[in-house]
């Protein structure tokens, strides 16, 4: 399945806007929690519910910190939050939170927030959108590109953007930047 037409370009473009946004270049990492607090979006942990639903909690965390990574969320009088899991490593919540900002930035309904109990709908197209402008968010094309052509390390490239392996690999390679990269050392004989 396919994004809308122009869908990837529009995304670079929100995402580089939201940089713009916080006094960033689009170079620049992105702190996902000041992009929640400039949108009116809160962000709360999962263990902030265990007074009110304790079963739920338990079995959202599970062992290991669980298969729940967040939900961005509405209280039904418009306040919007997102509920993230605090026992994932933080690359995958900067990864879980933008995904759900970008939820909110493209549109797409939140859910009601009540003590969940149980499977939840999501619509796939929705889903997939919200993961390629997270991606864009953590790692914008034109970061893409000064991180190929300046050669950087990607150990050190991963820790200062905050993202992990899997999303720099993935931003490196569907952002076009390495092909470029590639192109223009073959043109010019490198």
């Amino acid at each position: 399945m396919g994004y809308p037409s122009g869908f990837k370009a529009q995304a670079n473009r929100i995402a580089v806007g939201i940089r713009r946004q916080l006094g960033l270049s689009s170079v620049d990492p992105l702190n996902p929690y000041a992009v929640a607090e400039r949108l009116g979006i809160g962000v709360v942990s999962v263990a902030s519910f265990e007074d009110r639903c304790p079963g739920e909690v338990a079995a959202v965390l599970g062992g290991d910190g669980g298969d729940f990574s967040a939900l961005y969320c509405s209280s039904g009088d418009g306040v919007r939050f997102i509920v993230l899991n605090e026992r994932h490593i933080s690359a995958r919540q900067n990864s879980s939170l933008c995904h759900e900002i970008s939820h909110a930035v493209l549109g797409h309904p939140s859910e009601v927030f009540a003590c969940w109990g149980g499977h939840r709908e999501t619509q796939p197209a929705y889903e997939r959108q919200a993961d390629f402008l997270a991606g864009c968010m953590l790692v914008p094309n034109e970061a893409a590109d000064y991180i190929v052509w300046s050669g950087l390390d990607l150990e050190q490239v991963r820790d200062t953007y905050g993202v992990s392996s899997k999303m720099l690999e993935w931003r490196l390679n569907v952002s076009g930047a390495r092909k470029k990269y590639d192109r223009a050392r073959s043109r010019f004989g490198q």
